[in-house]
């Protein structure tokens, strides 16, 4: 059974997207863990428009991977297969309205009005040298006013964050089929570590 089905089965609302990448599996998970967000000028300005702004090093703006991992809480994984987040919030707040909750906490918190969320990448074997990366994002809401106040949110930002998602996935497929991940660039750090 996948680890996104054992921490959020029921849900509300999912998003999925997938690329295929030339690269074995191991490799992609590594890439993956390694990857800089703030590569991608159009992440950058799509996460200022939310009011994250990316960290600025050197004049660059700068987010690695492990560091945006970090912004949720680690959940599970399975190197390479699979690696999960998850977050408790007011997503539609201006802040986000995060509530702490640890990973022991995390399958059986039910507060009224807020929601819960997790974020899964899969590493799908098709050959040897050829691997599926998967990200899927669902959404589960505790009540009818968080539903309703998270359909207003979805509806607004999830153009934008189908948009995050694919690019993510191509900066993971480039650094993947570049095998740059072995030159050090980047952290060698997870999320889970």
């Amino acid at each position: 059974m996948a680890l996104i089905d054992q921490w959020l089965g029921r849900f509300d609302y999912s998003e999925r997207h997938s690329i295929e990448i030339h690269a074995n599996r191991g490799d992609v998970y590594r890439a993956l863990t390694r990857i800089d967000l703030g590569d991608s000028r159009l992440i950058g300005w799509l996460f200022s428009l939310r009011g994250v702004p990316l960290p600025a090093r050197d004049g660059d703006s700068r987010l690695p991977m492990t560091d945006f991992l970090a912004r949720f809480t680690a959940l599970a994984h399975r190197e390479p297969e699979e690696l999960l987040v998850g977050a408790v919030g007011r997503f539609w707040q201006a802040k986000g309205g995060m509530v702490a909750v640890g990973p022991q906490d995390f399958r059986d918190y039910a507060a009224p009005g807020v929601a819960k969320l997790v974020m899964t990448f899969v590493t799908e074997p098709l050959t040897t040298n050829r691997t599926r990366l998967i990200t899927e994002t669902r959404v589960w809401c505790s009540d009818k006013s968080a539903r309703r106040r998270f359909r207003f949110y979805w509806y607004l930002i999830r153009p934008a964050s189908g948009i995050i998602r694919r690019e993510m996935l191509r900066l993971i497929k480039r650094r993947a089929e570049r095998g740059s991940w072995r030159d050090g660039e980047g952290s060698s750090r997870g999320c889970f570590h």
